[in-house]
């Protein structure tokens, strides 16, 4: 066919690019000037008659695959040369410089990586051998070959990258061409009336941000495609060969508009971030060339390479904010002109008598607000589009940016906010459930009025009303920060009070600590789910920003870290660590001298200490000093006739010694006055540690006998008749003791146990289990039971009693 019949023709790529098609080009493959999409020009006779505009989007059989296994040194024929349409711009319109990426695809970064990596091998082996060809070498040293083989993977594994994105566009560009369809669909039905503007609001703010999210992903697919060294696919990375891709890749698309913000708001933000990251771009790309000299080596090259390449990311970002504010300022424009469109509708329906007056005030109050906001948010990006630092750009603030960001359907509350308001709302049943006993919290912090129940009440409901809270703000990364931040108090705090509870003799911490385990009950598991799903919810919102990188591990180990060191006292420094001794000595001037024994109890540790006899908190420790009547068995001795705690002297009787504090650093010292006999002090705490123990022997004490001085020149007289001993009555009524045989146990094929209570003469008692043969009380054993008439035989040398069940019977030492 001549070409002066050929009618000129213009082809329109996928991704959007318009190119004029010269004579010479006719049949011959090509690519887009753009995206680098290859492609297949038609020739004369496949152009159907009057066609003078191609769109590929409707010709997929114009779209070329990428030939594997061709040798890039291999000659090609003048049909297989490829040619570049000449981009077909229009004088009056702006010419915009292409597009770089704007985001880092990883798969990408990692081929490109790999290419650079085997070809810096390839070029170090060719360089040891004097620059001969790597076939030739590659016949002698198999490892060579192997490099050869990854390379050619490398390669194959590129060209499917390349082909998948090219895909990825195509799509994305009919994709796009179908939503712009819509929203001029949209723009038309209201302008005619066909659509109220609220109702138009609604649709079409969601199609504009589909809009501009495909709008994103093609110039990140546009980008990726022109990518041509590892450091605009993302900079340099340590990688293996082991990672080189199979199969086919996954391609995704981050920092896409959320859906919770308005179009302002997000593209605003965007602008802003996008001129900091250039300035920021800006001083690293100053720097490293100051690095770089005349005798630097590769890596500093290296290093200005890769502060080049997202310098350009930075300007792509920032170009590709900019028309999207140009883009939404003619959006807004459009708006405008559909509110007076309206408004010409509606006053025509008021003269046709349609509606009434009442009811067009009222829609025209309403087109005229959203008027008056529109113009308002026009003004805010043509001020944000003036502004060349982050500084400048303007922050949408007023009442309109609600007003535009209010009562749309489209702006659904994201996913991470819904987990969010159901881990709030888990948090608040947890009042209702059982948390001791049968009660919850509710009933605890009526019973408990102290700060303890309050807290208990209070924290909980502050938590969810956080959360809550939390789900509302616009920024991702501030909101993904709050749920952490949350996550992180929340656990800490619940964890340091349920851990203090056994510390506390509050209602609430006394009731909480009866019972099964904590996590077990019903309260706890449903207030423990609520801060997963605020955990959760973090977890969403964060990972999908840069900064989640950095703030999700941080916040998990300091999760981890705080819990363990509450739980642990802080590895063991904040608890009671007491510590047992015992010092005797004799009063001489004591008529007659009397042994007296002083037991210290010091708290050596970071926690108070609690000398108590009956209590369950984890820093009370009983104290007995007991007096031993049997090999394993013994009876409490008297009360202390002085305490002294740290500096301060109680008096005695002022403080019941069954509760006594101990600061740390400071000891408490209780003194006895003890007869004679064997003793053990013991200190044993509420949990389930060895208890400390000190066993002490109080000797009997001898009266020395007055030697009356002779009579000088007197013969001395004969010695009296010794009389007969006194009984020392009043010693021992005090060493005897009274036993009471208060039950017998019996079992089948196994000997009776029984239950004696032993009361000294100060009121000391002892309540103990004994069997056959068991010494009572000094010397005093069980020799045997009747079980007719349910009676023991008590017997000593040759004296015996018989006890019977409730009938106390006094026992002597046997002293007189």
């Amino acid at each position: 066919m001549p070409s002066s019949e050929v009618a000129p023709l213009r082809i329109y790529c996928v991704c959007g690019q318009k190119m004029k098609v010269s004579e010479d080009m006719f049949g011959r493959p090509g690519k887009c000037v753009a995206c680098r999409l290859k492609i297949r020009i038609p020739t004369p006779d496949e152009i159907p008659p009057n066609t003078d505009v191609i769109h590929l989007k409707d010709h997929p059989e114009l779209l070329r695959k990428v030939k594997r296994g061709v040798k890039r040194d291999e000659p090609k024929h003048k049909e297989e040369i490829e040619v570049a349409p000449l981009p077909d711009i229009d004088p009056k319109a702006k010419v915009r410089k292409a597009l770089g990426p704007l985001d880092v695809l990883e798969p990408l970064r990692l081929v490109h990586n790999l290419s650079d990596k085997v070809e810096k091998q390839l070029a170090a082996v060719k360089g040891s051998k004097d620059g001969k060809d790597l076939d030739e070498i590659a016949r002698k040293d198999p490892k060579v070959s192997e490099l050869l083989g990854i390379r050619t993977r490398i390669h194959a594994a590129e060209q499917d990258l390349e082909e998948e994105l090219r895909q990825r566009l195509m799509e994305t560009a009919i994709e796009l061409a179908a939503t712009q369809e819509k929203i001029a669909e949209l723009n038309l039905a209201v302008r005619v009336g066909e659509l109220t503007y609220a109702e138009y609001r609604t649709q079409v703010d969601r199609l504009r941000r589909r809009r501009d999210n495909q709008e994103r992903r093609q110039s990140n697919l546009r980008g990726w495609l022109t990518v041509d060294d590892v450091h605009r696919a993302g900079g340099m990375t340590e990688v293996s060969f082991d990672q080189i891709p199979k199969g086919s890749f996954r391609i995704t698309f981050a920092n896409e508009l959320d859906e919770n913000s308005t179009l302002l708001d997000g593209h605003v933000e965007n602008l802003r971030g996008a001129l900091a990251a250039r300035a920021q771009a800006e001083r690293k790309v100053s720097e490293a060339k100051k690095l770089q000299k005349p005798s630097s080596n590769g890596a500093a090259a290296d290093v200005v390479a890769e502060a080049k390449a997202q310098h350009e990311r930075t300007l792509a970002q920032v170009q590709y904010a900019r028309e999207r504010l140009e883009q939404l300022a003619d959006d807004y424009s459009n708006d405008v002109q559909a509110i007076e469109a309206q408004l010409d509708h509606t006053r025509g329906r008021l003269q046709a008598g349609q509606i009434k007056r009442d009811e067009f005030l009222q829609v025209e109050e309403s087109l005229l607000r959203a008027k008056s906001d529109l113009t308002k948010a026009r003004a805010l990006v043509v001020r944000a589009l003036n502004a060349n630092t982050s500084d400048e750009v303007p922050r949408p603030r007023g009442t309109f940016v609600a007003r535009l960001a209010h009562g749309k359907p489209g702006l659904r509350a994201p996913m991470d906010a819904w987990i969010a308001w159901a881990g709030a709302a888990l948090v608040l049943a947890a009042l209702f459930l059982p948390i001791a006993g049968s009660q919850n919290v509710l009933q605890l912090a009526r019973a408990d009025a102290g700060p303890s129940g309050m807290w208990f009440l209070v924290f909980p409901i502050g938590v969810a009303l956080i959360a809550a809270a939390a789900s509302f703000i616009p920024n991702v990364p501030v909101r993904g920060l709050g749920y952490c931040g949350l996550w992180l108090l929340a656990c800490l705090m619940s964890t340091a009070y349920l851990h203090e509870t056994a510390y506390s003799d509050s209602p609430a911490s006394v009731a909480l600590r009866s019972g099964a385990p904590l996590l077990l009950r019903p309260g706890i598991m449903v207030y423990a789910l609520g801060l997963l799903g605020i955990a959760v919810a973090g977890v969403m919102t964060l990972a999908v920003t840069r900064d989640g990188r950095i703030i999700l591990p941080l916040t998990a180990v300091a999760t981890i870290a705080g819990i363990g060191a509450v739980v642990t006292d802080l590895g063991g420094m904040r608890v009671a660590k007491p510590d047992l001794r015992v010092d005797m000595r004799v009063l001489t001037e004591e008529q007659p001298p009397v042994h007296e024994a002083t037991v210290t109890v010091a708290n050596t540790g970071g926690r108070e200490m609690l000398l108590a006899s009956n209590s369950t908190l984890a820093n009370a420790f009983a104290l007995h000093v007991e007096k031993r009547i049997g090999k394993n068995s013994g009876v409490d001795v008297s009360a202390p006739i002085s305490i002294r705690v740290g500096q301060s002297q109680v008096p005695a009787g002022a403080v019941a010694v069954s509760r006594l504090p101990v600061l740390p650093g400071q000891s408490a010292q209780m003194v006895y006055r003890l007869p004679e006999g064997e003793y053990r002090a013991t200190l044993r705490g509420s949990g389930s540690a060895a208890p400390l123990e000190e066993s002490f022997t109080l000797e009997p004490l001898t009266e020395p006998e007055p030697v009356a001085a002779a009579a000088p020149n007197e013969p001395e007289a004969p010695a009296p008749v010794a009389a007969a001993e006194r009984p020392r009555s009043a010693l021992m009524e005090a060493l005897s003791a009274e036993v009471t045989l208060r039950g017998i146990l019996g079992a089948a094929n196994r000997p009776a146990q029984f239950s004696i209570t032993v009361t000294l003469a100060d009121g000391a008692t002892s309540d103990r289990t004994y069997g056959i043969g068991d010494e009572v009380f000094t010397r005093w054993t069980i020799r045997e039971f009747n079980p007719d008439e349910q009676t023991i035989t008590l017997g000593r040398g040759s004296r015996i009693v018989i006890l019977r069940r409730g009938e106390p019977q006094k026992l002597d030492t046997g002293l007189n």
